[in-house]
C-alpha cells in the first residue's frame, strides 16, 4: 500500500514540475524572449533536471529521502521561472489575460530562496544514504530548517509590493525593520554558514566510508569541479562580456543546472562507479589549468593592448592574435606540468615491494577460506556491505550443534529478511543471515541466487580442507 503511494505520488509530483518547466519555456516565447536567453535561464532546466533525477531515486529507491528533496528542489527552481514569465505575460504582454498575474509577480520574487536551501544543506547533509552521517549530526539537521523559517516573514514583507512594480523594478522593495528584518538579514547568510557545514560533513563521511560509499561522494567533488570551473569563467570581464553581449550565457548555465543532479544521481543508482577516479583526475588537471589560462589571457591581453596604444595611439587587434598564441604555446607545457602534480599526489604510488606484498595478501586470503570461522566472518562481512544490509549473522553446524560465529550492525535473532544456506540440506554447513536493508528496498532475486553461489562454494572448500 505504501510502495503504491510512493510510486503515484513521484509519478504526480514528475508530472507537475516538468509541466513546470514547459510552461516556463512557452510562456518566455510568448513574451517575445528570444531562444538564447531561455537557454540561459536555469530555473527551468533546473525543474527539468532535477526532476528527472528524483524520479529515477523515487521510483527505484522510494524509501530514499534525496528523491523527494530533488522534487522539492526542482518545484522551487522552476516557480522562479514560471511565475515571474506567467506575470510578464499577465501583466505587461496581455494584461488582464490570465489571473493571478500580482500573485505571480511575488512568488517570482521568493520562491528561490527554499530551493536554494534545500540545494545547500540537506542535499549534501543526506548524501548518498539518506540519513546523517552520525547520530550527532541529527541537531544539525533540525537547525537546517531555520533559514527557510526565518525566510518566512521577508517573504510576507515583500507580498503588498506585489504587483507591476515588484516585477519591473524588485529593487525598490524596502527591507522590513525590527526582528523581522534582523531575521531576514540573517537567513542567507545562514544557509551559507549551514551549507558549509554541510560540506565538512560530507568529507567527515568520505574518510570514514566504504570503498562504494567514496565513490558515490566523488561524483559531487566532480560536479562541484564543473561548476567551479564555470564560475571561474564568469570571473573575467573580458569572457563574461563576450558571453553576455552575444547571448551565450546559456554556455554556462547548462553546466551549472546539469552537472549536479545528474552526478548525484549516477551515485545514488551506482552506475559505473568505477570512472569516477578518471573523471576527478581530469577535474584536478583542468579547474587549475582554466584558472592559469584565464589569468593568462587577461593578463597578457591587458598588456598588449596598452603596449599597442602607446606605440601606436590606437588599440590593435594584433593582441588578440598574439594572445592567442601565447595560451597556444603555453597550454600543453602547463597542462603536462599540473598532471604530473596531480598523478604523483594522487596516484597510488608504485612500492618495489608491491608483488610481495599481493602475494601476501593472496596466502592471507587462502588463510581466511581454509579456516572457517574466518571465512564464514568473512562471507557475512563482504554480503552485508555489498548488498547495504543493516545488519546479520552467520552461524556454523559442528556435530550437530549450531554456532553464532559472527555479527554485524544492531543483530538480534529474529530480524533477518533474508537466509541463505551454507551447504546443501544433508550437508549443511551454516547459515547467513541478513537483516533490512538499510535504504527499505527488498533483497531481489539475482542476488540471493548470487549468495546462494557463493555459500555452496564456499561450503564445497570448506569440505575438501575437512577431509584433507
Amino acid at each position: 500500500m505504501k510502495k503504491n503511494f510512493l510510486f503515484w505520488m513521484a509519478i504526480i509530483l514528475g508530472v507537475l514540475n516538468i509541466a513546470i518547466g514547459i510552461s516556463s519555456v512557452i510562456l518566455s516565447r510568448l513574451n517575445g524572449v528570444d531562444w538564447l536567453t531561455i537557454l540561459a535561464d536555469g530555473g527551468w532546466m533546473l525543474a527539468l533536471t532535477m526532476t528527472s533525477v528524483a524520479l529515477l531515486v523515487s521510483l527505484l529507491r522510494p524509501a530514499h529521502p534525496l528523491g523527494w528533496i530533488f522534487f522539492a528542489i526542482g518545484f522551487f527552481q522552476g516557480l522562479v521561472s514560471f511565475a515571474l514569465q506567467y506575470a510578464m505575460f499577465a501583466l505587461v504582454t496581455s494584461p488582464g489575460s490570465l489571473p493571478g498575474g500580482n500573485l505571480m509577480s511575488w512568488l517570482g520574487q521568493v520562491s528561490w530562496f527554499p530551493g536554494v536551501c534545500l540545494l545547500m544543506t540537506y542535499s549534501i547533509l543526506l548524501f548518498p544514504t539518506g540519513h546523517v552521517p552520525s547520530p550527532r549530526w541529527r541537531i544539525f539537521s533540525w537547525l537546517c530548517g531555520l533559514p527557510l523559517l526565518f525566510f518566512i516573514p521577508l517573504a510576507l514583507s515583500v507580498l503588498p509590493y506585489q504587483g507591476l512594480e515588484l516585477l519591473l523594478h524588485p529593487e525598490q522593495v524596502q527591507m522590513p525593520s525590527g526582528i523581522v528584518g534582523a531575521l531576514a538579514t540573517i537567513s542567507f547568510p545562514l544557509v551559507l554558514l549551514f551549507g558549509l557545514m554541510s560540506l565538512i560533513s560530507l568529507i567527515l563521511r568520505y574518510t570514514k566510508a566504504d570503498i562504494i560509499e567514496r565513490r558515490q561522494i566523488k561524483w559531487v567533488v566532480f560536479a562541484a569541479g564543473i561548476f567551479l570551473t564555470v564560475e571561474l569563467l564568469q570571473t573575467i570581464p573580458a569572457l563574461y562580456n563576450f558571453f553576455t553581449v552575444n547571448k551565450l550565457i546559456f554556455l554556462v548555465s547548462i553546466p551549472m543546472s546539469i552537472a549536479l543532479p545528474t552526478a548525484v544521481g549516477m551515485a545514488i543508482l551506482r552506475y559505473r562507479l568505477w570512472e569516477i577516479d578518471i573523471l576527478i583526475n581530469r577535474t584536478l588537471v583542468y579547474i587549475p589549468l582554466t584558472g592559469i589560462l584565464a589569468g593568462l589571457y587577461s593578463a597578457s591581453i591587458s598588456l598588449l593592448q596598452r603596449v599597442f596604444v602607446a606605440t601606436t595611439g590606437t588599440r590593435s587587434d594584433g593582441a588578440v592574435v598574439l594572445t592567442t598564441l601565447i595560451l597556444t604555446s603555453t597550454f600543453t607545457p602547463i597542462k603536462n606540468a599540473l598532471q604530473g602534480l596531480v598523478d604523483r599526489r594522487f596516484k597510488t604510488p608504485v612500492e618495489p615491494l608491491a608483488a610481495l606484498k599481493t602475494f601476501k595478501r593472496q596466502i592471507q586470503s587462502v588463510e581466511e577460506v581454509v579456516d572457517s570461522v574466518s571465512a564464514a566472518r568473512r562471507f557475512l562481512n563482504e554480503s552485508a556491505t555489498a548488498l547495504q544490509a543493516s545488519c546479520g549473522a552467520v552461524v556454523l553446524s559442528h556435530n550437530g550443534q549450531s554456532q553464532e560465529v559472527s555479527v554485524t550492525g544492531d543483530w538480534e535473532a529474529g530480524r533477518e529478511t533474508l537466509t541463505i544456506p551454507i551447504g546443501r540440506e544433508k550437508k549443511r554447513l551454516g547459515m547467513l543471515y541478513l537483516g533490512p536493508r538499510t535504504d527499505g528496498t527488498a533483497y531481489t532475486q539475482a542476488e540471493t541466487s548470487l549468495l546462494e553461489g557463493v555459500a555452496d562454494s564456499l561450503s564445497r572448500v570448506l569440505r575438501l580442507v575437512e577431509t584433507a
